[in-house]
């Protein structure tokens, strides 16, 4: 049996435990890593090599880092190579533009005799090579490295069977792509991305779920924000004021569990509480807003100090989370509400509201 027979054997035995490999239900870093030691050992032994290395480009393609390998000799390992373009500018350039990279002759080829000695896995045991770019999203994320000991001239159907198995780290990393940038886009979705509390639409969906599994207990809204912040950003700044509302999320984290906070205005918070109890409400109001201001904001030379007030709506299980919402926010525009106030919601205030705009509105239509 001629030696293309048997890889190809060899290469069918292993195909379908790649392709399960690639189908991964869960990709994760961890996940890849593992997939990517596997695959290095199956290389070895389908070519018969003695390593098997993966390496990754930087993201500026100036240096290729190698992330797994294996040995014949010593099994996997993680070892910390890395190769700079200014090395081997003519090398980087061809991993970027070639499909297969076969060396007979690491010692004497132009493009890389300057780097076996110290970059490859096994160092100066190595005599042939044969390289396979990643290529993922039509961009060269990597190379598979595949070195003998011995002198090798490498056939068709090893840089077939090479070059097809870099087509399998390719759609690993084009799903872990993908997963990145949905997980990007959920973030944007549903976090604050200054604060990284949640945004109001991650709040809304978080209390609604909090509110049936309570379907017999009240809890309440309590929307904080710090007086007159516009004043303080007029005075000192759009990025500075931005520092002091990073600090002020970062003051009432140590305070409140986040998963039951949001940023949801300039320097607004909301914080969902299981109280619906007014007196627990208002010493839980009192205390927060008094913590996270009893020390000043530190803004270069300047200290600012700040007060904050709150605006409390006991839950109505007649009222979407939304809605509740907005009584905090009809609560805020309250004029009687002093620097550093607690105020509760009540139903004059919303009818209030209901009756200033409807006379605006009428005001409106008889100026047109």
């Amino acid at each position: 049996m001629n030696e293309g027979s048997t890889s190809s054997q060899i290469y069918r035995k292993h195909q379908e435990k790649l392709f399960e490999l690639v189908r991964i239900p869960e990709v994760t870093e961890e996940a890849v890593r593992q997939t990517l030691h596997y695959m290095c050992e199956v290389v070895s032994d389908m070519l018969n090599v003695d390593t098997v290395s993966i390496w990754h480009f930087d993201e500026t393609y100036t240096s290729i880092s190698c992330q797994v390998a294996y040995s014949k000799a010593n099994g996997p390992s993680e070892p910390v190579l890395t190769v700079v373009r200014e090395d081997a500018p003519v090398y980087f350039e061809a991993l970027c533009t070639n499909r297969v990279l076969p060396f007979e002759n690491v010692r004497t080829h132009e493009w890389v005799k300057e780097l076996y000695q110290q970059h490859f896995v096994e160092g100066q045991r190595v005599y042939s090579m044969l390289d396979a770019p990643i290529f993922a999203n039509n961009q060269a994320k990597g190379v598979i490295c595949c070195e003998t000991y011995a002198p090798r001239q490498w056939t068709f159907i090893e840089e077939l069977i090479v070059s097809t198995l870099s087509d399998f780290i390719a759609i690993l990393y084009h799903r872990l792509d993908r997963q990145a940038i949905d997980e990007h886009i959920t973030r944007l979705a549903y976090t604050d991305e200054q604060t990284g509390l949640m945004n109001l639409n991650s709040f809304i969906e978080r209390v609604d779920v909090l509110r049936e599994q309570t379907p017999h207990q009240l809890g309440s809204l309590i929307y904080m924000r710090a007086d007159e912040f516009r004043s303080v950003e007029t005075a000192i700044g759009i990025q500075r004021a931005d520092d002091i509302v990073v600090e002020l999320s970062e003051r009432l984290r140590q305070i409140v569990d986040p998963s039951l906070l949001a940023r949801v205005s300039q320097s607004g918070f909301l914080l969902w509480t299981p109280y619906g109890d007014r007196i627990k409400v208002k010493a839980l109001a009192d205390l927060i807003c008094e913590t996270v201001t009893n020390e000043p904001f530190a803004v270069g030379e300047i200290d600012v100090v700040l007060t904050m007030s709150a605006f409390i709506s006991i839950e109505d299980k007649s009222r979407s989370t939304l809605e509740m919402i907005d009584t905090t926010r009809i609560t805020a525009n309250e004029r009687h509400v002093p620097r550093g106030g607690i105020a509760f919601y009540e139903e004059e205030m919303g009818e209030k509201a209901t009756a200033r705009l409807t006379l605006e509105m009428d005001l409106e239509k008889g100026s047109l």
